[in-house]
């Protein structure tokens, strides 16, 4: 029997100073193990809530079926020969990463790494992916509350990208309440520029830039320092890089502080289709709101919503 007076006092904890989900919490397991005895998730759920708060990412094998994926192709094709006036590219040019209206013949530019940026506002074909059953049914059941999409990015090619946590980059009003996924567009080779990550990054030691924001901030020169200590982390735990060889319609959600990027890409005649999108709880909310505004929240179906920032050339 619990004794006040002797047994120690157990209070739940997240990793972060800034909170978290409740798969964030170190209690997490146990409240898996709770869901489960009472109903709320089944064994099949369980295993993949484990699987995620042990190593900040789950793999979702043909989430997304094949139909929805080459209707999305077709639409992406078809808008790269004529771009509505929607259609936003960020893309390396003229000695900067840029964005801007998309041109016919960008997809073509193989050296500007150009990226789509929220087709799923313009693009049904685009909803129907990145909003796939089994792909909202997992975060919702990290959330538990209705899933707001934000910030998608389109890749032609691998991005190359430095590996990462989003949370230095991708701004949320409760800077650790977000997940992001990555569906693979067609299968990926070796050699593409495939997905890297370090399993379990997720439980690194948190940086903090100018000693108080998980985001890096407009002046910082804090981002070497970041980058040393995030590869020196994994070194120090064994935990070597993870390259991603998905099939079409597999799905990689991760953990807002799951570490990531873009492997070199050794092979530039291979394409590396994919979509890559953020999501948080519809009660919080991309920080661009307050800096650069954001578009109308809009319903896409039952508990899954989304929004984008006013795009504007920079």
């Amino acid at each position: 029997m619990f004794d006040p007076y002797r047994d120690p006092v157990q209070v739940p904890q997240f990793r972060s100073s800034f909170g978290g989900l409740w798969t964030d919490l170190n209690n997490a397991v146990e409240l898996i193990e709770g869901k489960l005895e009472l109903g709320m998730i089944n064994e099949e759920d369980a295993q993949l809530l484990r699987f995620f708060v042990e190593n900040g990412y789950v793999v979702l094998r043909g989430a997304v079926d094949e139909e929805a994926i080459d209707e999305f192709n077709e639409d992406i094709e078809r808008m790269a020969k004529d771009p509505p006036l929607e259609a936003w590219v960020s893309c390396f040019e003229d000695g900067h990463w840029g964005g801007r209206q998309m041109k016919a013949g960008d997809v073509e530019a193989a050296d500007k790494g150009v990226k789509l940026l929220d087709v799923y506002t313009y693009m049904q074909s685009a909803r129907r992916v990145i909003f796939a059953p089994a792909t909202t049914r997992f975060i919702k059941l990290v959330f538990e509350r209705p899933v707001l999409a934000h910030q998608s990015l389109f890749f032609f090619k691998g991005s190359q990208q430095p590996i990462h946590q989003d949370t230095v980059f991708v701004r949320v009003s409760s800077p650790m309440e977000f997940v992001a996924s990555w569906t693979a567009l067609e299968d990926i080779q070796p050699g593409s520029g495939e997905l890297v990550y370090y399993p379990s990054s997720h439980q690194f030691p948190e940086f903090l830039f100018g000693g108080q924001c998980r985001w890096v901030f407009p002046g910082c020169n804090e981002l070497d320092r970041y980058y040393a200590q995030l590869h020196a982390s994994a070194q120090a735990r064994n935990i070597s890089k993870t390259k991603f060889l998905p099939q079409k319609g597999d799905v990689f959600i991760w953990s807002a502080d799951l570490a990531h990027g873009g492997s070199e890409i050794e092979d530039p005649t291979k394409t590396r289709r994919s979509i890559a999108t953020h999501y948080c709880p519809l009660n919080t909310y991309p920080m661009y709101r307050h800096y650069v505004g954001a578009t109308d929240v809009v319903k896409a179906g039952e508990g899954v919503y989304y929004c984008s920032e006013k795009k504007a050339k920079w």
